[in-house]
């Protein structure tokens, strides 16, 4: 009989299944941003959580080879022997305040997600590195081990400014350089820079796609000297700043309702739905969306120098709904929502009620201007005060009802008038003349 310890079963992971998972759920446009937030640690690092001007990131891509340069600082020998490439992120890995390169998989999901050979090239003021991987043939060996291809320490330092890291990928997959040659897609990406990355344009980073910059696209509150302005809530939940504002903008439909940043990176856009409270079931509830709420804004920061301990999924680009610090902030979320529906609703009744020339709370809007985000002042709670307007004449009411086209046209044609408003306004002035005799 032989013995049990003489026998083990094989339970190690293929490196080509490991690739193909690693990838599998994430979009294209996901994985360059994995790349921008790398650049954006290293830009943290040099800088903090301060004016980035100056530093730049400078995506290109074509139907060759896709590559993203930076000159945010560099990644040392140690850092490159002992984290940046390593699957995951180890618990004694050195940290940067405020990171958005949460899981330690970002660079190396996205290179594998691009093609078959990739480079990264590394210079700080110190040193410089290069490494080069030709994936399939990497798959083909046990090791789990990249080798540097060059690497060189500088006799005396040099300038921060010409510090920095390029990650060029080679050998595209079909899918890939194919859409990295349409127009479409390059206008979306720049478009998904903007919104993701607002936060880090508006503090001077730069960030082009092809030789093109990338505006940001801060959202803006409506406020006005007069008595307009957004609430504003802070709080810490075990080591985590929450910053929460809601307020009113534009009308327009597609930029309202929730924006959720973690560590300033944009993950929610314009939510409308339940998981930002929209629809809450209760007696004080807050109703589904309705484009008549198409002027909501509300924006929520959470912040925290540990980035595991934030409220994100693994592409960054959803909510942890479980996360016990997102479900006491969506509690505040719905507080500071509802004196903004209850004015939104106060707005809409007053459009479909009052005459053109009375209403209040247009003429509020029309005298406020968009505020970004970054430069609101903080006030407490979502505050407005209704001018005082000059009625132009009594009051009036709408009237509304339907009838048959074919009459409407004849009763037009009768009275000269060429508009179911005008029609109306005719037919009833004709019955209080008649009838009444005014």
């Amino acid at each position: 009989m032989t013995s049990q310890a003489q026998h083990t079963i094989d339970a190690s992971v293929s490196k080509a299944f490991f690739v193909d998972m690693l990838v599998k759920d994430i979009s294209l446009p996901m994985a360059i941003h994995d790349l921008i937030d790398n650049c954006i640690d290293g830009a943290r690092r040099i800088r903090g959580d301060q004016n980035l001007d100056g530093l730049s990131i400078e995506v290109r891509a074509n139907g060759d080879e896709f590559s993203i340069l930076d000159n945010c600082g560099g990644i040392d020998f140690e850092t490159a022997e002992n984290y940046a490439f390593r699957f995951g992120r180890p618990k004694d890995a050195p940290g940067v305040d405020h990171s958005i390169g949460r899981f330690g998989v970002g660079m190396k999901r996205a290179v594998f997600k691009l093609g078959r050979h990739f480079g990264v090239t590394s210079t700080t003021e110190q040193t410089r590195f290069e490494v080069q991987v030709d994936v399939a043939e990497w798959e083909q060996h046990n090791l789990w081990q990249f080798g540097f291809s060059a690497r060189e320490t500088f006799d005396s330092p040099i300038d921060l400014q010409e510090t920095g890291t390029v990650v060029r990928v080679t050998e595209l997959f079909p899918s890939v350089s194919e859409q990295f040659t349409l127009d479409a897609f390059l206008t979306s990406l720049r478009a998904s820079i903007s919104i993701r990355y607002q936060t880090f344009l508006d503090q001077g980073l730069a960030i082009r796609v092809n030789g093109r910059s990338v505006p940001s696209s801060s959202v803006k509150f409506l406020t006005s000297e007069s008595g307009l302005y957004p609430a504003y809530r802070q709080a810490s939940y075990n080591g985590i700043l929450v910053r929460n504002f809601a307020g009113i903008g534009e009308p327009k439909p597609v930029d309202a309702g929730w924006y959720i940043y973690c560590n300033g990176r944009l993950i929610i856009r314009a939510d409308q739905s339940e998981a930002t409270g929209w629809g809450e079931a209760g007696i004080d509830r807050i109703p589904k969306y309705h484009n008549y709420f198409a002027r909501f804004r509300g924006c929520v920061y959470f912040d925290s120098d540990d980035p595991t301990s934030l409220p994100w999924n693994t592409t960054k680009d959803g909510l942890d709904q479980e996360s016990g610090v997102y479900r006491s902030v969506r509690t505040e979320m719905v507080t500071l929502m509802k004196p903004v529906i209850g004015f939104l609703r106060e707005l809409a009744r007053e459009q479909q009620e009052e005459a053109e020339g009375y209403r209040p709370l247009n003429g509020l809007l029309t005298s406020a201007s968009s505020t970004p985000v970054s430069t609101l002042a903080q006030r407490e709670t979502f505050h407005y005060v209704r001018p005082t307007l000059k009625r132009r004449g009594p009051k009036t009411v709408r009237i509304q009802y339907d009838k048959p086209v074919a009459l409407v046209e004849r009763v037009q044609r009768k009275l000269n008038v060429n508009s179911a408003k005008a029609t109306g306004e005719s037919t009833f002035d004709y019955f209080v003349k008649l009838e009444m005799g005014e």
